[in-house]
């Protein structure tokens, strides 16, 4: 879902019930969003991504890694190569992103926010790469955004680790922009 008023561009990842995580419709409405940003591009000062309920992402719905757990490599390497399209496209847009950040923003989340030029992140929030935990790597350019934004050190910490951080680590480690009360 995303709405405009007066040039401020709002996604709302909206499947709070999942925690944001996203499954194939809420990939497909981000990259049917992206596509129409990018058709009138004009109309967009700004883009702010945030998610409905109590998390920002949690990343991608187990099912669907359940499921890519199995499909052939060339299937896969399709699915990925068009989660970094987006991805990509995030980093890139000619307009200023923000990712809004509260409670959780696990692994997919993560990445997702890394894309973002800031990270205003409600001192109640909760980042991790838990990806090595279910046997998966973060593959949708985590380690070198991260390694860009904090170093290989701290990225090869938080991605082998797992381990969760709060929004004052996630500030002093340069991966929030800001740390800003809940309220």
């Amino acid at each position: 879902l995303h709405t405009t008023h007066s040039g401020v561009t709002t996604l709302l990842m909206n499947r709070p019930d999942k925690l944001n995580s996203w499954d194939e419709a809420m990939e497909a409405a981000l990259h049917a969003a992206a596509a129409a940003i990018e058709r009138d591009l004009g109309r967009h000062r700004v883009l702010v991504i945030r998610g409905a309920g109590r998390a920002f992402c949690a990343g991608v719905d187990m099912a669907i890694v359940g499921r890519e757990q199995t499909l052939p490599g060339r299937d896969l390497r399709t699915i990925m190569q068009i989660r970094h399209r987006f991805f990509d496209w995030l980093e890139q847009i000619e307009i200023p992103v923000i990712a809004a950040i509260h409670g959780y923003c696990l692994g997919g989340g993560l990445e997702l926010a890394l894309c973002c030029d800031f990270r205003l992140v409600s001192d109640d929030a909760k980042l991790a790469m838990p990806e090595l935990s279910f046997g998966q790597v973060p593959g949708s350019g985590a380690a070198s955004r991260l390694t860009t934004l904090c170093g290989p050190a701290v990225a090869k910490d938080l991605i082998m680790t797992c381990r969760r951080i709060d929004a004052a680590e996630a500030g002093a480690l340069g991966i929030a922009s800001r740390v800003i009360p809940a309220a």
